[in-house]
């Protein structure tokens, strides 16, 4: 028993979310440049500070723009492997829908004007991303129990139990977050710790359902 077009498919969306790693990986590097680039002043002469400001700036637009083209590459990465990936399994029918529906929210928001409409599209669209997930995860597994790989078919029940805990357990650090704001609606340095400790073991999810469609794309290649 074979499943050549489930093998394709993961393989492609493996690659896929190792780009998005790389891209999130440039959004953190842009991020604390542009930290820098608003830090330096103040301790630094006018030309050392200028040079700061300058090296920070193209460091800050180069991670910018690699960040876009990771992502996008990713996106479509993910989305053929969806396609591919759809003739063998059912589920993965299920994780396209979900994923397009995501793309579409994301799309919204950007154009969205008030805040709390575009912070709903922007909770829709991490929802649908995750059910796209999750169904992934559900058709390996599925495939997996059908090659008696009973192994990987656990590791994705252990998978997908995590994803679940670590999405509600974001969502409370989330709504608790909010409370912590000061009177200028800045985040607090309670605020600022709920959201590292929600940035964290979203980080060690993404790690473990790599290294699920890591072992998920060897297994497949072996049949």
């Amino acid at each position: 028993m074979s499943f050549p077009n489930v093998a394709k498919g993961v393989k492609r969306i493996f690659t896929a979310e190792i780009l998005k790693l790389f891209a999130y990986i440039c959004l953190i590097i842009g991020v604390i440049t542009t930290a820098i680039l608003y830090l330096s002043d103040g301790n630094e002469t006018l030309n050392s500070a200028a040079a700061v400001s300058l090296g920070a700036l193209v460091v800050s637009v180069i991670m910018a723009i690699t960040y876009v083209v990771l992502m996008v590459t990713s996106f479509i990465m993910n989305l053929v492997g969806y396609i591919n990936a759809r003739n063998d399994n059912e589920n993965f029918k299920t994780a396209l829908v979900f994923l397009s529906v995501g793309i579409v929210f994301s799309v919204v928001q950007v154009f969205l004007v008030n805040k709390g409409i575009g912070s709903i599209m922007y909770s829709l669209s991490t929802l649908s991303e995750t059910l796209a997930t999750i169904f992934v995860i559900a058709g390996v597994m599925q495939i997996a129990f059908q090659l008696g790989r009973e192994d990987i078919g656990k590791k994705g029940a252990t998978v997908l139990k995590l994803i679940i805990a670590v999405e509600c357990i974001t969502f409370v650090l989330s709504f608790f977050s909010t409370f912590f704001r000061n009177e200028a609606n800045s985040f607090s340095s309670t605020s600022v710790l709920l959201m590292g400790a929600s940035i964290l073991i979203n980080f060690i999810k993404y790690i473990l359902y790599l290294l699920f469609l890591s072992k998920s794309k060897r297994m497949l290649a072996e049949n």
